[in-house]
C-alpha cells in the first residue's frame, strides 16, 4: 500500500515524517507530481502552473502536510465554490490524515469567526489548515499572521493578476512577514488574458525578476502613437492630441525565463491519456427583427425598456450589452416579437445528444444571462452557478440529483476547480468568451483524469454580431501566451467549423 511517506521518499525527502507512514494514498503519484513535490519542499516560493487536471493539488496538499509536520500552520485560499471540494480531495487523497490534521473551512459568519478566533487563541490550538476564499483572506490575513500561519497556498492564483489590487498587496505582505513564509501559487492559466497578467504572479514567486510594473512594461511592450483628429480636454484640463496604445509584446524568451525560474508547467498531454476535445463553432442567423435591435443598440448605445434607460457608457459596457442582446434580448426590451435563434440552437444541441446518459454545462458571461437562461431550460431542473451564496448547494445538486441534467454557469463561478468529468462531457458556450484563460478553465471542468468520453465543446456564434470576433480575439491572445509558455498545441488546432 502506497503511503505519504513513500511520496516524500520519492520526492527526495530523507528525514521521515512521524505520521506519514500512517497516511495511505489510493494511487501512486505521477512522476510529474513527485518532481513538483520536490520543488515545493526545496523552495519557499513556487508556482505550479501546470494545465488543469495535471495533478497540482495533490503535490501542494502533500507539501502542506510536510510543513504541518514541522510545526507550521497552513492557509489554503481559493474561490469559494472550491472550498468543500478541496477538503474532500484532501481527505480522500490522503486517507487517515484526519487523525493528525485539524482542517477548518473559514466561511463562518462574523460573529462565529470572532468566537472561534477567541477560542483558538485561548487554547493555542488554531487548525493546522484553514481554507478560505480570497475575500475572507483579505478580511482576516493580519489576524492569521498573528496566529502564526506562515504557509500560504493560493489555488486559482490568477485571482492575483492585478498587481495594484488590495488582495495582491495583502498576499505580498503575508509572504514577506517577519520570520518568512512559504508561498505556493497554483493556476493552469498564469497568463489568463493578456501577457501583462504574468507580471503579478512573477513578482510574488520570483520577486527579483522585475523592479516594478513599469519595468515589466518597458521591457516587454511596444507602443504606437494614435493622433486624434480633434484634440480633447482631459479631466485635469489639459488638451490631449494623441495617446499611446500597446501594439505588441516582445522578449517572450526573457519573460519565460523569469516566469519559470521559480515555477513549473506540466502539460495535460504529457500526463493524461485523454483525447483532445472537439471544439465546434455553431453559426446562428438571428431573426431580422432581433438583428435590427442589436444594430440599434450598437449604433445608438441606448435603449428604452419601460421607464428604464439602458445606456452603454463605454466600450466595455457596450461589448457586454451587445453579447447579452444576442443571447437574452428580453433584458433590454419589454416584448420580443421574434424567435430567439440562439436559445433554440442551444436547445437543439442539448436535445441532439442523449442527455439521460450525460449532463451538460452551458456557460454565459454575465449573471443576468445565467438567470435569464434558466427560464428557457426549466425542464432540465438546472443548477445555477454565478457567484451567489448557494454555489456549494448547486454544485452538489448537479453532481448528485439525477433530475438535474443541466448546469447554467458563469465562467468565474464554475470555470475554476470543479471536477465534473464523471458525469459530463458536453459544454456549450451560449455567449462566446474572448478570454483564453476562462475558455481553458471552463473546458477543463470535464477534460480531466477519469473522463472516458470524447469531450465536445460548442460555441454558439451569432452572425453579424460581435460574437464571432470574440473567438478571434481569444485565439489571438492564446497565441501570445503560447509563445511564453511554449505550449505548442493551440485551441485553434481543435476547432471544427460547423456548416453555416
Amino acid at each position: 500500500m502506497y503511503t505519504l511517506q513513500d511520496f516524500f521518499t520519492a520526492a527526495g525527502l530523507i528525514n521521515p515524517v512521524p505520521f506519514a507512514p500512517f497516511i495511505t494514498m489510493e494511487k501512486e503519484p505521477w512522476a510529474s507530481q513527485v518532481k513538483n513535490l520536490n520543488r515545493l519542499l526545496t523552495h519557499d516560493r513556487w508556482g505550479l502552473y501546470g494545465q488543469p487536471a495535471t495533478g497540482k493539488t495533490m503535490a501542494a496538499q502533500a507539501a502542506a502536510l510536510y510543513w504541518i509536520s514541522e510545526g507550521n500552520k497552513c492557509l489554503c485560499v481559493m474561490p469559494p465554490n472550491l472550498l468543500y471540494q478541496f477538503k474532500d480531495e484532501f481527505f480522500g487523497t490522503f486517507s487517515g490524515s484526519d487523525k493528525f490534521v485539524k482542517f477548518h473551512i473559514f466561511d463562518d459568519t462574523p460573529a462565529t469567526r470572532k468566537t472561534l478566533k477567541e477560542q483558538w487563541s485561548e487554547s493555542r490550538q488554531w487548525p493546522e489548515i484553514l481554507a478560505m476564499s480570497y475575500q475572507m483572506f483579505a478580511r482576516e490575513y493580519k489576524a492569521l499572521m498573528e496566529a502564526g500561519y506562515c504557509v500560504l497556498i493560493c489555488d486559482e492564483a490568477q485571482a492575483l493578476k492585478e498587481s495594484t489590487s488590495a488582495i495582491f498587496e495583502q498576499v505580498q505582505n503575508f509572504i514577506e512577514q517577519p520570520g518568512g513564509a512559504v508561498f505556493i501559487a497554483m493556476t493552469g492559466t498564469p497568463i489568463h488574458n493578456e501577457i501583462v497578467d504574468a507580471y503579478a504572479l512573477t513578482k510574488l514567486v520570483n520577486p527579483g525578476a522585475y523592479r516594478s510594473l513599469k519595468h515589466f512594461d518597458n521591457l516587454h511592450s511596444v507602443y504606437k502613437k494614435i493622433r486624434l483628429k480633434t484634440p480633447k480636454k482631459t479631466k485635469s484640463g489639459k488638451m490631449l492630441s494623441s495617446f499611446k496604445v500597446r501594439a505588441a509584446y516582445v522578449r517572450h524568451d526573457v519573460l519565460r525565463q523569469n516566469m519559470y525560474k521559480c515555477a513549473s508547467r506540466d502539460l495535460k498531454k504529457d500526463v493524461l491519456e485523454i483525447k483532445e476535445p472537439s471544439i465546434i463553432e455553431i453559426p446562428v442567423r438571428l431573426e431580422k427583427a432581433h438583428l435590427e435591435l442589436y444594430k440599434k443598440l450598437v449604433r445608438e448605445r441606448i435603449l428604452v425598456k419601460g421607464d428604464e434607460l439602458i445606456i452603454a457608457a463605454n466600450a466595455q459596457s457596450l461589448r457586454q450589452k451587445a453579447l447579452q442582446m444576442v443571447t437574452c434580448p428580453e433584458l433590454f426590451v419589454d416584448e420580443i416579437p421574434f424567435k430567439n435563434n440562439v436559445i433554440e440552437t442551444v436547445r437543439d444541441i442539448i436535445n441532439g445528444m442523449e442527455i439521460r446518459e450525460s449532463k451538460v454545462v452551458v456557460f454565459a458571461n454575465y449573471q443576468e444571462s445565467v438567470r435569464t437562461l434558466e427560464k428557457y431550460f426549466k425542464e432540465y431542473n438546472p443548477a445555477l452557478m454565478y457567484g451567489d451564496s448557494d454555489s456549494e448547494k448547486n454544485r452538489l445538486k448537479f453532481l448528485n440529483d439525477p433530475t438535474c441534467r443541466l448546469m447554467i454557469a458563469h465562467p468565474k463561478s464554475a470555470g475554476y476547480g470543479l471536477n465534473l468529468q464523471h458525469i459530463c462531457h458536453t459544454i456549450i458556450f451560449a455567449e462566446p468568451t474572448g478570454v483564453p484563460g476562462d475558455f481553458q478553465q471552463c473546458m477543463d471542468r470535464v477534460l480531466r483524469y477519469g473522463q472516458k468520453n470524447l469531450v465536445n465543446v460548442y460555441i454558439v456564434k451569432a452572425l453579424g454580431t460581435i460574437a464571432p470576433r470574440a473567438t478571434v480575439e481569444m485565439l489571438r491572445k492564446e497565441g501570445q501566451a503560447r509563445l511564453v509558455n511554449k505550449d505548442w498545441h493551440s485551441f485553434a488546432d481543435e476547432f471544427i467549423p460547423a456548416a453555416a
